[in-house]
């Protein structure tokens, strides 16, 4: 045998292979160009063509750039009922306090218009129907947006406001507040939503959070325009004929209702209609998150 010619040959099958190997890597990494640049116009054209025809239409822009991120280690945030209740309630003075059996069972402090409860997996619900804002109108319903943000800092917990909506039908505002790590909102099952009126605040939701830090490297996200054209594709099945308008299109940590006391969010598009239906795309794999 000639072995010189034999490892010629080899070497030759080698540096081919690595050749393959690294276009194929280019092309992979070709597909997300959002990673590391901006989207062009031609492509947020391209998407808008094929969105319109998929029955979606956008009621915003479309965000341009894609940043690598990691996966995010969450926990819910370890506050003790009676804590929680001091803040909402100012005093526990002629509350009445009942406690549901079982390990998913709530806590209630009730004290005249005021219902409190808190509950294992970090939900915290409250209405109170006395307390007017206060001024009437917007202007109220943002500084009581502006107080209450400034008070869950004493807790830790870094909001920002992202909606008040008037609710004609309500007779109120809705209010939404983002719980946000490193300036990137916590999504999903998280941050705070209220329902508040002249007279006072008729339903409050929160799930404080607490973000540990990244769990791992950082790796590239498909861009907004491929998000879109996976939920696009995603309807192509049960479309019916039925329109859809993205009113919202947000890059944040996505957080379920999960059975566990810690995870690790993922990274995802989250996509709300103009009828307030969220739709989650998978950052890292396109797939759409249940």
């Amino acid at each position: 045998m000639d072995w010189g010619r034999a490892k010629d040959i080899l070497i030759v099958a080698f540096l081919a292979l690595n050749l393959f190997l690294g276009f194929r890597l280019w092309t992979e990494m070709s597909r997300y160009p959002a990673a590391t640049s901006q989207l062009l116009p031609e492509e947020i054209a391209a998407t808008l063509d094929n969105l319109a025809a998929a029955g979606i239409e956008l009621a915003v822009p479309i965000p341009r750039e894609a940043p690598p991120l990691p996966l995010l280690q969450v926990q819910v945030s370890p506050l003790k009922p009676q804590k929680v209740a001091q803040y909402f309630l100012g005093n526990l003075e002629d509350v009445h306090i009942v406690r549901t059996p079982g390990p998913e069972g709530e806590i209630l402090f009730i004290r005249g218009g005021e219902e409190l409860s808190v509950y294992p997996n970090g939900i915290i619900t409250y209405r109170y129907l006395y307390p007017r804002p206060p001024s009437p109108g917007r202007e109220g319903i943002e500084e009581w947006a502006e107080e209450f943000i400034a008070h869950q800092r004493e807790f830790g917990q870094e909001l920002r406001l992202k909606e008040i909506r008037e609710l004609p039908q309500e007779e109120a505002f809705l209010v939404r507040l983002e719980q946000l790590y490193q300036d990137r909102p916590l999504v999903g099952s998280a941050g705070v939503e209220a329902l508040v009126a002249e007279e006072g605040i008729k339903f409050l939701w929160q799930r404080p959070l607490e973000p540990i830090g990244p769990a791992g490297e950082k790796k590239a996200i498909i861009p907004a325009t491929e998000a879109l054209l996976r939920l696009a594709a995603a309807r192509e099945g049960h479309k019916g004929g039925e329109r859809l308008t993205i009113a919202e299109i947000t890059l944040g940590y996505y957080n379920k209702l999960y059975d566990a006391q810690e995870w690790e969010a993922v990274p995802v598009w989250a996509l709300r209609t103009d009828e307030d239906q969220w739709y989650y795309i998978n950052a890292f794999t396109g797939e759409q998150e249940l």
